[in-house]
């Protein structure tokens, strides 16, 4: 099907985008060291030639996607190895590139469905100065193709940024429309796609900030399917901890945890069928001083996984998982908040465990009894009471004093400890009998 098309290219040139920009550095040794130290668990790069000359230069790239991601390619029909053709011009002060596909016969057919033309469809330009900074600039056309029953036209894709020579890169992208109609005379499309980063990669995890922003998505036609999503916007941060050094240690320390704090907006979610709609939707979900080593190596084993886990791997996630746990986790779901049809809401947690738990997959109710926080909510009081096993839930707490009514709301607050909750008046309610006031 045409989407799965898609959905495999732009997920082949999403990890292309994460490759270093080796192509930039100056001259064949550096060009080739890069390549060397490229680490990424879904693609392998090496360099297939390089003729140097004096005023210009030719190289030839090849990338072989693995794991899920190659998986993907194949089920689609598609070739899991391509060939980047760069032509590279030495300048006085640096060098300048272009880059695009080798197209293969596959890839011409693909391209002349997709983009009407044979030609490469992605095109990258670089300028690298004698410094080793890197300036870039990555084009998608704009798709216009009819198959399947389905016309698909799109705006170019575009990104542009800066890498200096330690690899840390600010970039921002955008699409401005995608537009895709069935012969039935569905629709769906896609408006003002938009982002920005700044960091850089560690080990595959990037570190740094980057935004995503969504003007608009709709679907129109079939009434019970339709919906429209207005104004989504994704902020994710994510940021190392470097562990202060002691008297006459190197100053230069090696950092020891990662912090993360994501941020999800929606302006509003509408459909047509239910006349249903949810407005400023906002959810954050953070961690604080996760150990660096156990995240890395928990990205590492998830990329190269293709379906179920090993043995050998469900080993490997549990011995990072212990690791991770032993050094300490804080974790936090806050803000929660939408606007109902009913009201407000909102919903905060945060969730704590101290250093020290030794092997927690071997002992999890030493987990259980370590683990703290606190949470707190604010529902429509017309919300609960029209749910009668929430409703019950409800008064059963107001009566151990965890409830407060404010306004049209009902507000509820409490302390974790272990396996209890207790309220601001020191009473203890047991979370296992959450299980049974539902019943």
């Amino acid at each position: 099907m045409i989407f799965g098309k898609y959905a495999a290219i732009g997920g082949g040139i999403a990890v292309v985008l994460l490759w270093p920009l080796a192509v930039g550095q100056i001259g064949q040794s550096a060009y080739e060291n890069e390549l060397k130290k490229i680490d990424e668990p879904d693609m392998e790069l090496s360099n297939v030639s390089y003729n140097r000359g004096y005023l210009s230069s030719d190289a030839v790239t090849r990338i072989t996607f693995k794991n899920a991601l190659r998986q993907s390619l194949e089920e689609e029909g598609l070739p899991s190895t391509y060939q980047i053709n760069h032509t590279i011009t030495h300048g006085i002060a640096g060098v300048e590139s272009v880059s695009v596909l080798d197209m293969q016969p596959e890839l011409k057919e693909l391209a002349k469905t997709l983009w009407g033309s044979e030609e490469s469809p992605v095109v990258i330009k670089q300028q690298t100065s004698i410094t080793g900074a890197t300036d870039f600039n990555f084009t998608v056309n704009g798709l216009n193709a009819v198959e399947d029953g389905y016309k698909v036209v799109s705006k170019p894709f575009i990104l542009t940024g800066h890498q200096d020579k330690d690899a840390k890169t600010h970039f921002s992208y955008s699409l401005s429309s995608l537009n895709v109609i069935a012969d039935d005379n569905q629709s769906f499309d896609v408006n003002g796609l938009k982002g920005e980063g700044q960091g850089f990669m560690d080990q595959g995890v990037w570190v740094g900030t980057q935004r995503f922003d969504l003007s608009m998505v709709e679907l129109k036609g079939d009434v019970d399917e339709s919906f429209t999503l207005k104004d989504l916007s994704i902020n994710i941060s994510n940021e190392l901890d470097m562990l202060a050094a002691k008297e006459g240690q190197d100053k230069d320390v090696q950092p020891k945890t990662i912090t993360t704090n994501n941020i999800f907006k929606l302006g509003e979610f509408y459909t047509p069928s239910t006349e249903f709609t949810l407005q400023n939707v906002e959810l954050g979900v953070g961690a604080e001083s996760l150990d660096r080593d156990s995240v890395i190596q928990l990205y590492k084993l998830s990329n190269a996984m293709t379906g179920e886990p090993s043995e050998r791997e469900l080993a490997a996630i549990i011995q990072a998982v212990d690791e991770m746990v032993e050094k300490g986790v804080k974790f936090s779901l806050s803000p929660v908040k939408a606007d109902l049809p009913q009201g407000k809401t909102s919903f905060d947690l945060t969730l704590n465990v101290d250093p020290g738990i030794n092997k927690v997959s071997q002992n999890v109710q030493l987990l259980v009894d370590k683990i703290h926080g606190g949470l707190s909510a604010s529902i429509p009081t017309v919300l609960i009471r029209a749910e009668p096993s929430l409703n019950y839930f409800v008064s059963e707490l107001s009566n151990m004093g965890f409830v407060e009514e404010k306004g049209t709301n009902t507000e509820i607050t409490a302390t974790l400890k272990g396996e209890v909750l207790v309220s601001p008046t020191g009473q203890e309610f047991p979370l296992m009998y959450l299980s049974q006031l539902f019943m």
